[in-house]
């Protein structure tokens, strides 16, 4: 039995009634995104799915429907389905964010909109080694860093935060939306100024989430955008 097929779950037992489309979805997704089905793969045929959910094909149909519209799997007549995997999604987060012109408030509006509700989540879910691991990071932060050094840390704690949630989507789409952004973003740290006020904010934060307040951590990074926002409006000479 391969690693992949190991993590395969044959037997499940699915809640009676409405639903079972998007129980048997929710179930293939999650071995998608834990490799179970690697990308490239075929899922099971139609067949094979609804005898080992104890469901019909309709049903099995309507869970790869829902599949696919999130860009998981590509079902093609005659070929069965193929696994995209969180490639496939990656792919067209990145097409999306390609072709967007980044300008400063875009990228303000895209992160006041995701990331205070991934420090509220992640006020709750931190473990202790997340906890060290974005201690560390800020550990090895400074204002003295070329300003594309200290934006990598930058990203790196905010990514940190997006993983300790355990939410592989959540880190996901942050980590692409960091990529896509970040030519935009090193204006923050174009000064000794600028890159102080995101390491203070950077601090505060952390001191909200190892607290455990969610409240807390929540306003500590809308506080912290805020403040990124307003810095990187300024002209770098005016020495802000």
């Amino acid at each position: 039995m391969t690693g992949s097929s190991a993590n395969r779950q044959k037997t499940v037992f699915l809640q009676s009634g409405r639903g079972k489309t998007s129980e048997i979805a929710a179930l293939l997704e999650k071995q998608i995104l834990s490799n179970a089905y690697r990308a490239g793969e075929h899922l099971p045929a139609e067949r094979d799915l609804a005898a080992e959910f104890g469901v019909s094909r309709n049903t099995v149909r309507g869970a790869l429907d829902l599949l696919e519209q999130r860009r998981l799997v590509k079902t093609k007549w005659g070929a069965g389905t193929t696994v995209l995997g969180p490639e496939g999604t990656v792919l067209m987060m990145s097409a999306a964010l390609s072709t967007s012109q980044h300008e400063l408030d875009n990228v303000a509006e895209l992160r006041a909109l995701i990331e205070p509700g991934i420090a509220a989540l992640a006020a709750q879910r931190a473990t202790g080694a997340d906890l060290i691991t974005m201690s560390n990071i800020i550990e090895k932060s400074s204002t003295h860093m070329q300003a594309k050094e200290s934006l990598s840390i930058d990203m790196s704690f905010h990514l940190a935060i997006a993983r300790s949630t355990g939410n592989a989507l959540i880190a996901a789409l942050l980590a692409f939306a960091n990529d896509a952004t970040k030519e935009v973003r090193l204006s923050s740290h174009a000064t000794v100024a600028r890159r102080e006020t995101s390491l203070e904010g950077h601090r505060h934060i952390f001191d909200m989430l190892q607290a455990r307040d969610v409240q807390g951590a929540q306003r500590a990074m809308e506080d912290h955008l805020r403040q990124i926002a307003l810095v990187s409006e300024f002209p770098t000479e005016h020495g802000i």
